[in-house]
């Protein structure tokens, strides 16, 4: 019988450490269903990004693809507008055919035979015709000045054109 009491006190340890390991077993288990609910949730969270960074990579494909045609559109533009640039800069002479003297030379020197041709006819006119040929002057004059204006503005295209 003693045997038997040994046996059945072995026993009883043997099953309390199983209890206890059980227990111990209960926890973890606890502790990783715990740990994978926290995955879970990670893992749900970055399925959403996931999908919104598709959603945006999709989005911006086609924008890419859009400003690619639009720059390809823009490239020919450019590529045209060069080359009527260079044809305009082909015919574009400063010089008359005739005389090979500069455009803008011959307007300074038109604009200062029509001051030297006004004045020449204003001595030797009467008094009466003076106000009128003052009003004429001053025509020819706003005339002369609008003309400097085109020619600046002839001469900063010319400039503009040279430098491309």
């Amino acid at each position: 019988m003693d045997n038997l009491v040994v046996t059945i006190k072995k026993l009883r340890i043997q099953i309390q450490k199983n209890e206890d390991y059980i227990t111990y077993l209960e926890k973890e288990i606890t502790t990783r269903d715990d740990e994978i609910d926290i995955l879970r949730i990670q893992v749900n969270d970055l399925k959403i990004r996931l999908r919104k960074a598709e959603a945006d990579v999709q989005s911006k494909e086609k924008n890419l693809s859009a400003l690619e045609l639009q720059l390809e559109e823009m490239g020919k533009d450019i590529s045209l507008l060069q080359h009527r640039l260079q044809k305009i800069k082909g015919e574009m002479s400063l010089t008359t055919p005739s005389t090979s003297t500069n455009v803008f030379t011959l307007i300074d020197e038109t604009k200062t035979n029509i001051r030297v041709l006004f004045d020449s006819v204003r001595e030797g006119l009467a008094p009466e015709y003076e106000t009128e040929i003052g009003c004429l002057q001053t025509t020819i004059n706003e005339q002369r000045d609008w003309i400097d204006e085109l020619g600046n503005e002839a001469r900063n295209w010319y400039q503009r054109a040279n430098q491309l």
